[in-house]
């Protein structure tokens, strides 16, 4: 960490991406530049994606007693907020610890930026004023010129790409990190080779075995589903109808525990009376697997394991979530069954088992970065293992040779990354251009599509060599709580340039009345 402290101390700007650290290390870490940052009598800043996750550092970092630390998060009453600003502004705070908003704190001195899992999506505020912190943190450390250090563990293929062609930014291997990506057995189980009519296609006869031999040890074994609710959506056997959400115009899911359908967009719900609106009849199919329909067949087949459920669903009272952990915790062998929740670090002991019961529903939406979404998650899965070679991960897909999961098999990213990368380029996406997503929505079809072709045409008609225009067409989710979306997608090199010519069309177009522009620069998402 030489270098990074050297750089504070010299005030010069130096992006510093550090990888393959574990959380006792990287505590270690943020404490050790904290104390030195204050030594010259400056400040620093840490961040992370989550309420939870920055508490959980300035608990565990308890610098009470070396310096003065301030923790600031929205959850906070307004006058406690506004408290800890106005001590902010007149220096009364060595270290300060926030999410996402606290970035812009009026902090004096500032020596360091700190940013703890910066490939995590909650970084980039997507409402109505839209950035992404990484960008807004790179660009007040260079303005200060100071080191502003990323912690990412899966970092993401753009923040991979930067740190080793932009000028500053310098990248930090843990030496004894890879040394974990080896430590447990790896499994892939080939769906497309079931027999439906004698296993179980959920939960296979491989993994089956594997979760009643770790349990029946002693140990903890967590299975992981993508989707929540009990099935994609319900069709009716005799008529074919589908029930769908009226603002949305997408299927519901159908949630078994509260007896539900369920918008997964808008959030409506309904009462599941298990007869059919169209036909009358009470025949109905249910495709899809979602997390409760794991959770029944769990419960069917390993009735004396114990069995615990994480998901948005299930989490509905605050301290829920520390107190199915503690019972984890207390608990000999368990199974915990969760959503992408469970691929963050809950501290739980001898977890020697993880399953995917299906690696291809990482897939269903349309992004050019869903790989990498994918890739990601299986990188945050695998450090909920024990570490150690009796530990085992098993993956169910169909998909068996992807560029992910040969990746992932040999412990070797740069497989997925240089395969991810050359795509990229020869499609001119990020890294290699900036997107810019214009969405135009409002309630009435019509004047959206009409919009939408007037402004596609108005930067046609002015469009200059220097970036790519697709569309217009319907976006992904074409219509969300009654509202139409079509979108225009932009590709460009100079996104400043970019970024001030569409201003000006936007500052004298006319929209119909009801109507919104949405401009969204660099999205996460292209939905």
């Amino acid at each position: 960490m030489a270098e990074i402290s050297a750089c504070a101390e010299k005030d010069n700007f130096g992006g510093f991406l550090l990888k393959d650290f574990d959380e006792l290390q990287k505590l270690e870490i943020m404490g050790y530049l904290a104390l030195n940052v204050k030594k010259s009598g400056k400040k620093t800043l840490i961040l992370a994606p989550e309420i939870a996750d920055i508490k959980s550092i300035y608990s565990s970092l308890d610098l009470k007693n070396v310096m003065n630390a301030c923790l600031y998060y929205s959850e906070k009453s307004p006058s406690k907020r506004f408290e800890d600003w106005f001590e902010i502004s007149r220096n009364n705070y060595d270290a300060i610890f926030g999410t996402r908003s606290a970035i812009f704190l009026p902090i004096n001195q500032l020596g360091i930026i700190i940013i703890d899992e910066a490939d995590d999506l909650s970084y980039k505020e997507a409402t109505i004023v839209r950035y992404n912190l990484k960008d807004v943190a790179l660009k007040l450390a260079r303005i200060l010129k100071i080191p502003c250090v990323f912690f990412a563990n899966s970092a993401s293929v753009n923040l991979r790409y930067d740190f080793s062609e932009k000028s500053g930014m310098h990248t930090i291997n843990n030496p004894y990190g890879a040394t974990r990506k080896n430590s447990f057995k790896k499994q892939i189980i080939d769906l497309k080779a079931v027999d439906r009519s004698r296993e179980d296609i959920n939960i296979t006869t491989g993994l089956f075995k594997s979760i009643r031999e770790e349990t029946g040890k002693k140990n903890k074994a967590v299975i992981f589903v993508n989707k929540r609710g009990y099935s994609s959506f319900l069709i009716c056997k005799k008529c074919g109808n589908i029930p769908k959400c009226e603002s949305c115009n997408t299927a519901f899911k159908y949630h078994s525990s509260q007896k539900k359908l369920i918008c997964h967009h808008c959030l409506a719900a309904i009462d599941f009376t298990g007869i059919c609106s169209a036909c009358g009849s009470d025949e109905f199919s249910s495709p899809g697997t979602g997390i409760e329909k794991i959770e029944f067949k769990l419960k069917q087949r390993f009735k004396d394991i114990a069995l615990f459920r994480i998901d948005s669903d299930k989490l509905k009272k605050k301290n829920e979530l520390r107190e199915i952990l503690t019972s984890i915790n207390s608990t000999g062998a368990a199974i915990l069954l969760g959503t992408q929740i469970i691929a963050k670090d809950m501290k739980i002991k001898d977890i020697t088992l993880l399953g995917i019961i299906d690696f291809d529903s990482l897939f269903n939406l349309p992004d050019y970065s869903i790989n990498e979404k994918a890739c990601q998650i299986l990188i945050r899965l695998s450090a909920v293992l024990k570490n150690d070679a009796d530990s085992t991960f098993i993956i169910q897909a169909y998909n068996t040779q992807n560029s992910i999961l040969k990746s992932f098999m040999t412990s070797d990213y740069n497989i997925f990354y240089e395969e991810e990368i050359k795509n990229r380029k020869e499609l001119f996406y990020p890294p290699f251009s900036h997107l810019v997503n214009i969405i135009v929505s409002g309630k009435a079809e019509n004047p959206v599509k009409s919009d939408i072709s007037r402004l596609f045409s108005e930067i046609s008609c002015k469009k200059k060599a220097d970036f790519l225009l697709l569309g217009p067409s319907q976006a992904p989710f074409y219509r969300l709580n009654q509202h139409y979306r079509w979108h225009i997608l932009v590709k460009t090199e100079k996104i400043m340039q970019f970024t001030i010519f569409l201003g000006k069309i936007l500052a004298g177009f006319k929209k119909n009345e009801g109507n919104k522009i949405i401009t969204d620069v660099d999205p996460v998402w292209i939905l």
